[in-house]
This record gives structure tokens, C-alpha cells and sequence, in this order.
């Protein structure tokens, strides 16, 4: 659909995907270092939903196995939420409970949330949800616009408007 940021773990190589839903669902993807030909479903499914048929006359609706989920995927019809922006893998030392964990945000909420990079499938809810550690003062709502990592393996939020970079502190 719209990749919208991707993240490479430093440590593995494994590429996450933050995914911009089409009209119900964003999502987080992954393609596993070592592997390749991953087909996300991308214009079948949309997150955990078919959306359509597929166009190239594939198995479609009817065989989700023959499609990679995403690893955490959430609705964003009545939420607040509308596009997702991947983050990172954070590899810094400032916070080292953190040190594993794929980070993520929503540009019209503001969340910054995060899971450990190993995870294969995750409800959207058992991700952990940073966004009052990070944006206390809720500046980042509906702002979040990129993410990027410092030379000390340290992540940063971006937002438009604000005109600033926060770096990700959690306590």
C-alpha cells in the first residue's frame, strides 16, 4: 500500500515497514534479515481484514496463509489515529530497558508506542504506549512525522509545526 518509513536493526538487519493502511488499518511489517519474497498482502488485506480480491487473480481473501501479517496492526476508524510512522530499533544506552524494542507513532494521535524487535505477532494493545514519558506536554499531536537515530544509537521523534526533534526519553 504506502510504506512510510522503514527501520533497518542494527544489530540483525531486519527491515520494519510501517505500513499506511487504506481506509481501516495501519500496520508494522517486518522482512526478517536473511529472507526475501515476503507478499504482505498488500491490496488482499489490510491488516488483519480482506480487502479485496486479489487483482492478479492469487488465492485472495480465502488463503491468509499465503501472506506475512503484520506484526501489530490497529483500526484506526474512531480512534484518532490515521498514519502510522515507523520509528526504530533503539540500540542507545541512555535508556537500556528499551534496548531490543521496535518504536513507532501515529501522526494524528501523537502515540509513540514500542515491542520487542522478536516479536512475530502482537495485538496492538500489548504494545507499550511511551507517548506521556516522550510528549508530556502533548506537542506531538497530530505532528509525529519522522524518526531517526543518533550516532550513539539514540532515537528522536520529528514533528511538523513545531519545527522541533525530541529525543526519546523514557523513565
Amino acid at each position: 500500500r504506502n510504506p512510510w518509513r522503514i527501520a533497518i536493526g542494527p544489530s540483525n538487519g531486519d527491515v520494519w515497514i510501517g505500513d499506511v493502511g487504506q481506509g481501516m488499518y495501519e500496520e508494522v511489517d517486518v522482512v526478517r534479515a536473511g529472507t526475501s519474497g515476503q507478499n504482505f498482502g498488500w491490496a488482499v488485506f489490510e491488516g488483519p481484514a480482506c480487502f479485496t480480491e486479489d487483482p492478479d487473480g492469487n488465492a485472495g481473501c480465502d488463503s491468509p496463509g499465503d501472506y506475512v501479517a503484520p506484526v501489530v496492526a490497529y483500526d484506526r476508524q474512531g480512534t484518532g489515529q490515521c498514519s502510522v510512522i515507523m520509528g526504530g530499533v533503539y540500540r542507545g544506552t541512555c535508556m537500556p530497558d528499551m534496548v531490543g524494542r521496535v518504536f513507532f507513532g501515529d501522526y494524528c494521535s501523537g502515540e509513540v508506542r514500542s515491542f520487542p524487535a522478536s516479536t512475530n505477532q502482537l495485538d496492538y494493545s500489548a504494545t507499550t504506549d511511551h507517548t506521556s514519558d516522550v510528549d508530556p506536554s502533548g506537542l506531538l499531536y497530530g505532528r509525529i512525522s519522522s524518526f531517526g537515530v543518533d550516532g550513539y544509537g539514540e532515537l528522536y521523534v520529528a514533528a511538523l509545526q513545531a519545527g522541533a526533534v525530541y529525543r526519546i526519553e523514557v523513565e
